[in-house]
């Protein structure tokens, strides 16, 4: 049964979800900061992807809102220049927001009940939020209110959700479970927005890859990441929540992997076949490259609906 059905059955309001999100800030600054060191490996594949969505369906948008910003990342390191003056971000959350960009346009607040006025927006984006509300129709209804005729809603979705996830099968195959978990999220909220009143223009159908290359030293630049100088081109590859290999120290540190299993994930065998699996995505995405150089793979979910 839906998790959304369930806890409405039982009587569960949006408040008792939402102190929740208000607590743990531990566990939640933990968690983003572990986001967002996964996620800067990646980073021209997620700003390619980006910038085509907004490109074509925010050109003329004056008036965006990003819902769950957490602590910032998609403003600070994915948003196109031209797009970052019009966002207004949010998270209920105020230890995320307190290491939000000082430059930036945050404020923290509440998913059910959102200080706009009826009509006010053209668009509103969520990278990897919308998946966390535990009532996701009344998330819908409640942003459609604060949308203008014709306005937009944009979601991108590169992580799996727990509120999807099934325990036992986890136990089996985590990696498994977690990219599932993703995909069941985006069958209810294509239908929900449907039902909501919004028609889904983009993004029903398989997940969207984007490659870069970039030097091992421009991540190094941005990032305490341990890359080994080798004389054959890295690949690291990105699926919904499951990143290999983990570039980040920290994060390695985190997820507990051992000396032996990282060196063993620069085997040039490994990267040699990974290369020849590639070849055609290569060729077709006009990336070459050579020592010293590392590959992103990066695969995710995005959504465009509009308000009718």
């Amino acid at each position: 049964m839906r998790h959304e059905l369930l806890e409405t059955l039982r009587g569960t309001r949006p408040i008792r979800e939402e102190t929740f999100f208000l607590g743990n800030n531990i566990r939640f600054l933990k968690e983003h900061r572990t986001y967002e060191r996964d996620r800067l490996v990646f980073l021209p594949a997620y700003r390619e992807i980006v910038e085509a969505v907004t490109e074509k369906h925010l050109a003329g948008a004056k008036k965006v809102l990003e819902v769950g910003c957490g602590r910032g990342f998609f403003t600070k390191w994915i948003a196109p220049n031209w797009l970052k003056g019009k966002i207004v971000s949010f998270d209920i959350n105020a230890a995320l927001l307190s290491e939000a960009p000082k430059e930036g346009n945050f404020f923290q607040g509440s998913i059910y009940q959102l200080p706009i006025k009826t009509e006010q927006l053209d668009a509103i984006i969520g990278l990897s939020s919308f998946d966390s509300f535990l009532f996701l129709t009344k998330v819908l209804r409640e942003t459609k209110k604060t949308l203008k005729p014709g306005g937009k809603m944009i979601f991108f979705q590169d992580l799996g959700t727990v509120l999807y996830e099934d325990e036992e099968k986890w136990k089996e195959d985590p990696i498994k479970e977690v990219q599932a978990s993703a995909e069941k999220h985006w069958e209810d909220l294509a239908n929900d927005l449907k039902r909501e009143g919004f028609r889904v223009i983009e993004g029903e159908e398989s997940p969207v890859t984007a490659m870069g290359v970039e030097k091992a030293s421009d991540i190094r630049a941005r990032l305490d990441a341990q890359i080994p100088d080798v004389d054959f081109p890295i690949f690291v590859i990105g699926k919904l929540g499951y990143n290999v290999p983990l570039l980040s120290r920290r994060s390695m540190v985190e997820a507990r992997i051992p000396e032996k299993a990282a060196q063993e994930w620069f085997d040039p065998k490994t990267h040699k076949n990974i290369r020849k699996a590639l070849s055609r995505d290569l060729k077709k995405a006009g990336i070459k490259a050579g020592a010293g150089d590392v590959v992103e793979v990066l695969q995710l979910r995005y959504l465009v609906a509009e308000k009718v």
